[in-house]
């Protein structure tokens, strides 16, 4: 009797201890998959439509944080672009634009004004009158006459420079003339003044005001 009781005892003592190695060998459960989310993968293209749209949206707008502004003369009713982070820019009593790349309202300076059809011939025949009228108020203080009005491009603009002495600016002083033939038969002026050899600033702020000049509407 006590030997079946020693082998019941191993019975039981086996029966746990195979239930307990049985526990161990059950595999892992699956890992769960992850949280999805709505966003789109990092490499997915943009709306190409939204693009596009915002592409036309601002192809003529002027850049954030350029610098460049737009000033109107409201006496004469034509706007020009400008860097106003470099230049200042005004409206003169006649309604002309003056803008100036030094500290003072002296040169280097550049002028924008519109003389109006009833006002003046075409934009050849006027910068042929300045040339005229500049030699004959400088006389002997010329250094480089202007010569005939040169026609530049496709825009129906002209072009004369001459150099002349200027004690008071403490040298000689160069001057360009840009005039335009506008549709409305009136005529764009654009001219810069600067110390020979000093001007970077000028041509500069004449070459947007001439590209972004507008008048009417």
């Amino acid at each position: 009797m006590k030997k079946r009781m020693i082998a019941i005892a191993l019975l039981i003592v086996m029966l746990f201890a195979l239930s307990a190695c049985g526990g161990n060998e059950q595999a892992a459960p699956a890992a769960q998959p992850a949280a999805q989310t709505d966003a789109p993968a990092a490499d997915q293209p943009a709306d190409q439509t939204d693009s596009e749209v915002t592409a036309v949206a601002t192809e003529n707008a002027i850049p954030d944080g350029s610098g460049v502004v737009t000033l109107t003369s409201k006496a004469q009713g034509f706007s020009i672009d400008f860097d106003s982070d470099k230049y200042v820019a005004m409206e003169n009593p006649v309604g002309n634009i003056d803008i100036f790349a030094g500290q003072d309202e002296g040169i280097p300076k550049c002028t924008v004004s519109l003389r109006l059809k009833e006002n003046t011939e075409d934009a050849a025949a006027y910068l042929k009158s300045v040339a005229q009228d500049i030699e004959a108020e400088k006389g002997k203080d010329m250094v480089v006459k202007a010569g005939e009005p040169q026609k530049i491009g496709d825009r129906d603009i002209y072009y004369i420079a001459f150099t002349f002495k200027d004690k008071e600016a403490g040298g000689n002083v160069q001057t360009a003339y840009y005039a335009q033939n506008l549709k409305s038969g009136d005529v764009a002026v654009f001219t810069s003044s600067a110390l020979e050899g000093q001007t970077e600033d000028v041509d500069a702020i004449l070459k947007l005001a001439v590209q972004s000049f507008k008048f009417g509407a």
